[in-house]
């Protein structure tokens, strides 16, 4: 192996490992708790190394929730693929992306650091990637779940209202315990009426 094959290939390892201890510790402790220097650490690396790769604790946070965000949004289109009903397609897409392994609270605190803007840079702006994907996903559920006569309306409003909904459920269950037990059915109910809204567009809204 060539010198720069064998230094792609560490960088490529201490990055494993960083990614994993980070998701450990964050795990473990939430985002808030959590150090650079126990993350460091717990991957063998020296603290300078781990800023490297990520030139904050925000932005490593963001990373290791990128990799959770896009497992999830796999899934969930493997799921959706499986359903019939719009309402349930659009369940089982949602289910995977706020549940797939993050606690509530680094899902909140994930949630806040890329949708309210309170963080920036390169793994920002891959997160909103994925939540525009997300979106797009939602709308591709709408318009083919589009019944009435001509053409159907445009559905990035009304799935950026889904989403929005995900994003306020998610904040409000992680402040409010007592939403914690239904905050699953919570966003299927808001999901069934925004869906339900865009079934019924009036036809003068269906036309350019």
């Amino acid at each position: 192996m060539s010198e720069l094959g064998r230094r792609e290939r560490n960088k490529v390892e201490k990055l494993t490992r960083i990614l994993d201890s980070a998701r450990a510790v964050f795990a473990e402790k939430g985002e808030a708790a959590a150090t650079t220097a126990e993350i460091a650490d717990r991957a063998d690396v020296s603290h300078a190394t781990l800023f490297r790769y990520a030139a904050t604790k925000a932005e490593l946070f963001i990373m290791v929730g990128n990799e959770s965000l896009a497992r999830a949004i796999d899934r969930g289109i493997a799921a959706a693929a499986n359903q019939t009903a719009p309402l349930d397609r659009l369940q089982a897409l949602i289910a995977p992306v706020v549940g797939d392994g993050w606690s509530l609270p680094n899902l909140a605190a994930y949630q806040r650091r890329v949708v309210d803007g309170s963080a920036s840079g390169d793994q920002r702006d891959i997160a909103l990637h994925m939540v525009q994907q997300i979106v797009d996903e939602v709308a591709s559920i709408l318009t083919e779940a589009w019944q009435g006569p001509g053409p159907a309306p445009a559905a990035e409003p009304a799935a950026r209202a889904i989403y929005a909904a995900i994003h306020l459920e998610v904040l409000g269950a992680e402040r409010d315990e007592r939403r914690r037990a239904n905050f699953l059915a919570d966003i299927r109910a808001q999901a069934e009426i925004i869906l339900r809204g865009y079934l019924t567009t009036p036809p003068e809204r269906t036309t350019p």
